[in-house]
């Protein structure tokens, strides 16, 4: 579909939980707000809800929280986190 000549994949926006029209929504806020996420993190957007995704160094519900790794402050798991590996070398060890 077209919209303003700007295509749109009004399913699969539909299916993720994006914002396709001026709906409020976290993930979306108006010009001049912050997102949910700070300017450190990405919000992922989940229908009516949203999360966000932390860079390396960066914790908290909303990314807020820097990672001091010289005081025992250690990455792990949550329930929704997982690891990406980019190098295939490692993937296969």
């Amino acid at each position: 579909m077209s919209i303003n000549e700007n295509g749109r994949d009004l399913m699969g926006a539909a299916l993720s939980g994006l914002n396709v029209g001026p709906c409020p929504h976290p993930c979306s806020p108006p010009v001049g707000h912050p997102s949910p996420c700070g300017v450190h993190g990405a919000c992922v957007a989940r229908m009516d809800e949203y999360s966000c995704q932390c860079p390396l160094g960066r914790a908290g519900m909303h990314c807020e929280r820097e990672v001091d790794f010289n005081t025992g402050d250690v990455p792990s798991f949550g329930g929704d986190s997982y690891m990406l590996f980019s190098n295939k070398d490692v993937a296969r060890k």
